[in-house]
């Protein structure tokens, strides 16, 4: 009878471990199993995407101008604070000229090709010139 007793005692204890292992199993596939996620859902269709941004803003600086001098040279003043108005040929700033020094290579094309350019433009004006002047006196001895 004690074997009975023990034998029956064993079973209980395989069923409370076998329903605890499956317990804690199903608790575990439960805390594991991936949670669902709320999404859009819409019909596929072709067309214009259209977005509106409105917003508000301030802006400080209506137009930007740069000043500029058509000579090398120092500032030695600016009269001007900014945010000052300024009125149409007012001074702005004082300046004195810069000691002319040597060209470096850069200048001294641009200046040699400055120098082409006019010599060009005063020949083909001279020829204009000489054109205009033959057309005429062919247009007086047709006239005459």
């Amino acid at each position: 009878m004690a074997n009975e007793e023990f034998l029956s005692r064993r079973r209980l204890v395989r069923w409370a471990w076998g329903t605890a292992i499956v317990v804690f199993a199903i608790i575990v596939a439960v805390l594991l199993w991936p949670r669902a996620h709320e999404v859009d859902l819409a019909t596929v269709d072709r067309g214009d995407v259209s977005v509106d941004v409105v917003d508000q803003g301030l802006t400080r600086m209506h137009d930007v101008y740069v000043v500029s001098a058509p000579f090398a040279g120092r500032v030695l003043r600016v009269e001007v604070q900014p945010g000052d108005r300024v009125a149409a040929g007012s001074v702005v700033a004082r300046m004195t000229r810069a000691l002319a020094g040597f060209l470096d290579a850069r200048s001294d094309l641009q200046a040699q090709a400055a120098v082409d350019s006019a010599t060009a433009q005063l020949r083909s004006a001279q020829t204009q010139l000489d054109l205009a002047a033959s057309d005429d006196a062919r247009t007086r001895d047709l006239a005459a």
